[in-house]
């Protein structure tokens, strides 16, 4: 099974630094990470980019990878985005990006999990990590704010 968990960062201010973080998995198995982030945004917009970013980088790797599912399942401690992605709540604000991320769920992924926060889920944790490196990191590259 193809897992693709996610998480966010931001500094609880709407016009501060966020980031976003991935890890895909195979059968509990990390293959890739990634991390990044943004100069304005909210707690739900780097929860629904991780995603976002996750889906997109399993998209491009299908084609190298005829052995893989096609279908992926979205863990994520925030019950905002994997709803967005599931259409089980529609986006009032972030439109866009909830398009998108429903957009993506819809073509690649066959199921949502969701899993409580800061409790010791490994996957779940290196995201956490991931996504604070990615708001670190984009706060040291634009040390204005």
């Amino acid at each position: 099974m193809i897992e693709i968990w996610g998480d966010g960062s931001s500094t609880g201010r709407p016009d501060r630094e966020w980031g976003w973080g991935f890890v895909i998995a195979i059968d509990g198995d990390p293959i890739v990470c990634d991390f990044g982030g943004g100069p304005c945004g909210t707690n739900n917009v780097a929860e629904m980019e991780a995603l976002v970013q996750g889906i997109t980088r399993y998209a491009r790797m299908l084609p190298d990878h005829p052995e893989w599912p096609l279908g992926c399942v979205l863990v994520s401690d925030s019950m905002y985005a994997l709803n967005q992605a599931s259409g089980r709540q529609q986006a009032y604000k972030n439109v866009e990006q909830a398009g998108r991320l429903k957009a993506l769920y819809d073509r690649y992924c066959t199921a949502v999990r969701h899993v409580r926060g800061h409790r010791g889920e490994h996957l779940n944790e290196r995201c956490d990590v991931l996504s604070k490196r990615g708001k670190d990191l984009y706060t040291k590259k634009n040390p204005t704010k």
